[in-house]
């Protein structure tokens, strides 16, 4: 195997390790090792979030414990805290991922949306959209009713959603008449009422139908904030 050229059998100074080759130009076999050390972490940090999420649905954060996701999962307990030190960790993650997705979605619709009606419109569908794809979600939400709305309605991620809404109703151009104390109530309004109409969906056995729903929210919320027509 030819690693280098070299006249001491040294290898070239100023060389990275990482780009050493075989001559047939086949990546080391650390390489290899090292992607299937990353696709096994992957892997199972999906497997624990994934069994934490039906064990969060069905007993709820209070009444889970680790060796419930633990056995849910099938992994080793050991396995478990090279990922998460406690049950709240994982609760976290949970919220953060579905946080993240429904905040960044919305952002994309609302900033390609030609109107008002489909800035709030499309804005709603991919947040219900988010939770429909996902048969435990929504039980998930209406299980853990006051740890998500702490989650979700207070501190950091609140204040993130609310000020990329803020911007996005400034930035459209379909709102100038609004001041800034409006579009805070409005941008509170909004994303509290999302919250709970999935939870009492949920709780009332009311069958979330994204499209329609959106739509009905977006019209309740666009002429409430409709400018008046002495500003029109």
């Amino acid at each position: 195997m030819i690693i280098a050229d070299s006249s001491d059998g040294q290898l070239p100074p100023k060389v990275p390790i990482s780009r050493v080759q075989t001559n047939d130009s086949r990546p080391k076999d650390a390489d290899l090792v090292m992607g299937k050390l990353a696709k096994n972490k992957a892997e199972n940090r999906a497997r624990i979030l994934d069994a934490a999420y039906r064990v969060f649905a069905d007993k709820g954060l209070e009444n889970t414990r680790i060796s419930d996701i633990v056995r849910e999962s099938g992994l080793a307990r050991g396995t478990f805290y090279n990922y998460c030190e406690t049950v709240e960790d994982i609760w976290s993650s949970i919220v953060g991922e579905i946080h993240q997705a429904s905040s960044a979605l919305a952002h994309q619709a609302r900033r390609s949306a030609a109107a008002p009606l489909s800035f709030l419109a499309d804005a709603y569908l991919i947040v219900f959209l988010v939770f429909e794809s996902h048969p435990d979600a929504m039980k998930l939400l209406a299980k853990n009713q006051s740890a998500t709305r702490e989650a979700l309605m207070t501190g950091p991620n609140l204040d993130s959603v609310l000020q990329l809404l803020a911007e996005d109703m400034r930035n459209s151009g379909f709102f100038k008449h609004l001041s800034e104390e409006e579009i805070f109530i409005a941008g509170i309004s909004m994303v509290g009422s999302a919250l709970e109409l999935l939870i009492q969906f949920h709780e009332r056995g009311i069958a979330l139908k994204a499209e329609h729903h959106a739509r009905l929210m977006a019209q309740l919320f666009y002429r409430g904030l409709q400018a008046p027509a002495s500003l029109q």
